[in-house]
């Protein structure tokens, strides 16, 4: 009664309400005559919150516009345990010849069980997103610890057959760390990390630098890959297309074994279409539908890590969403597919005469070395913390090591006396005793009154972790880390 009748008091019972008068349907600026419809009841929107104003179907009467699918939550006593009943309301007043309202129909749908199948998701997804993040942060330890010490194994000198495997076990670790970094671009996606940063891009040129890096991957494994790609420069982040085009190519690249890919771009109308045609496989009709959902592999029922973790085709999607646009598939079992990213185009002309960029690397490649340049380690895995060192003295680096926040003040005030402060801080994110690798550097900044440099190391990709460290301000590397990739930011972090 309270939702459909137009004479029902408003949900606060200040607001005033509806009510007939004379057999017509006015306003109620008196008190007394409102019905207390709404006692032992309290009524919430669909965040929870307590609503005010009038229902339904006295809004629609008051306004003359109808109402529609109002989502209200009934809770049946004052308890804080006491059940909610959930509803979809829609009132549509009826006007008359005057143009007056003179009745209103309205519509209740009890949706009470699909907000408890709403509820039991959100709680699944919550549990999956800590899962995956407890997971990548527990691989990725001995994951690193094993890169680390696989790449000092191959400097020594090994009989062949021990250096091919510990070539293979290299290779093997690089691929789980592939699967790991997948995992970490879902949790940066889904805490919203990744803003796009648009600016023309060159689409001919980035295509051709992505079929010149691919080429050699698909002779070696006897496929063909053609590039079609015309003149056409638009507006857009060229790191992030990038990124999707590669798990793109990766992917038809790994279904079309012997097979012949083809990778183009035209324009279609206002839009710049992108095209990744392969004629390997295909993918049957009933799969199509989940082809991008998270962990999802066709061919692959055994799982087979060297197939890859399932994430490339989500990855992508995400992230040509974030562009603005559209990412599509049409594919036929047996014969192959053919996977569109369609874009805003915007062609623009490049200013003073210079190109576009078109893919958002630096030029050129970093050089110098670690001669007399002292690193404050802070690790407390024994095992990694051991093999950095060694590396590290390999790169011609003086190390200072410590195992967790109180040792670090420890090595500080020894170096402060000797008058050696450090000049950059290599420091893991999780230490003992709750100690971190950013308070670590805070405190090594306060002691010294300036701005060291830092780089943190983690393997924890939660959402809240990726946000305090985004805001930091150090490098950051997830874990497992390759060794060519901390020597250029170390160098980086060492040249301001």
């Amino acid at each position: 009664q309270a939702l459909l009748d137009p004479t029902a008091p408003a949900f606060d019972r200040e607001g005033g309400g509806e009510t007939r008068a004379g057999g017509q349907l006015a306003p109620a600026t008196d008190p007394a005559i409102l019905v207390p419809t709404t006692a032992g009841r309290r009524f919430i929107d669909a965040n929870g919150n307590r609503l005010h104003g009038l229902p339904p179907a006295a809004e629609a009467v008051r306004n003359g516009k109808p109402v529609v699918e109002r989502i209200i939550g009934v809770i049946e006593g004052e308890e804080a345990t006491a059940p909610t009943r959930w509803l979809r309301v829609s009132s549509h007043p009826v006007a008359d010849q005057a143009g007056g309202v003179e009745a209103v129909v309205s519509s209740v749908a009890d949706i009470t069980a699909v907000k408890a199948l709403e509820r039991d998701l959100n709680v699944a997804l919550d549990a999956r997103e800590r899962f995956l993040a407890a997971a990548s942060h527990d691989l990725r330890q001995p994951v690193q610890a094993l890169l680390l010490l696989s790449d000092l194994l191959l400097k020594e000198s090994l009989p062949a057959g021990a250096r091919r495997m510990a070539e293979q076990i290299q290779s093997s670790l690089g691929g789980l760390g592939g699967m790991l970094d997948g995992m970490l671009d879902i949790s940066k996606l889904e805490a919203g990390l990744v803003a796009p940063n648009p600016e023309p891009v060159d689409i001919a040129a980035l295509l051709a630098r992505l079929h010149g890096e691919f080429s050699a991957l698909a002779e070696k494994g006897g496929q063909s890959l053609r590039l079609v790609a015309p003149p056409l420069t638009t507006r857009t982040d060229p790191g992030l297309l990038e990124r999707a085009l590669r798990n793109l190519l990766t992917n038809a690249l790994r279904y079309a074994p012997g097979g012949r890919v083809l990778l183009g771009a035209r324009r279609r109308g206002d839009r710049l279409q992108i095209e990744v045609w392969d004629n390997g496989i295909g993918i049957a009709d009933q799969h199509i539908g989940r082809i991008f959902q998270d962990f999802f592999q066709v061919g692959n029922a055994a799982r087979d890590r060297r197939e890859g973790l399932g994430l490339g085709l989500s990855i992508a999607r995400r992230l040509v969403t974030m562009l603005g646009g559209v990412i599509d598939v049409t594919s036929s079992l047996g014969r192959g597919s053919r996977f569109t990213v369609s874009l805003p185009l915007t062609e623009l002309e490049a200013e003073g005469g210079g190109r576009a960029t078109a893919g958002g690397e630096a030029g050129g490649t970093r050089s110098g070395g670690g001669t007399d340049r002292l690193i404050m380690l802070v690790e407390d895995d024994a095992v990694i913390r051991m093999a950095l060192v060694l590396m590290l003295e390999d790169w011609s680096y003086r190390v200072v090591e410590a195992g967790s926040g109180a040792e670090a003040e420890q090595l500080l005030n020894s170096l402060i006396d000797a008058g050696e402060p450090p000049d950059l801080i290599l420091a893991d994110y999780r230490l003992p005793e709750g100690t971190t690798g950013l308070m670590v550097m805070d405190m090594v900044r306060r002691r010294l009154s300036r701005d060291v440099p830092g780089v943190l190391l983690t393997g924890d990709t939660s959402a809240d972790r990726l946000r305090e460290a985004a805001g930091a301000q150090c490098a950051l590397l997830h874990k497992p880390i390759q060794p060519a990739r901390l020597q250029d930011t170390l160098i980086a972090a060492l040249g301001g």
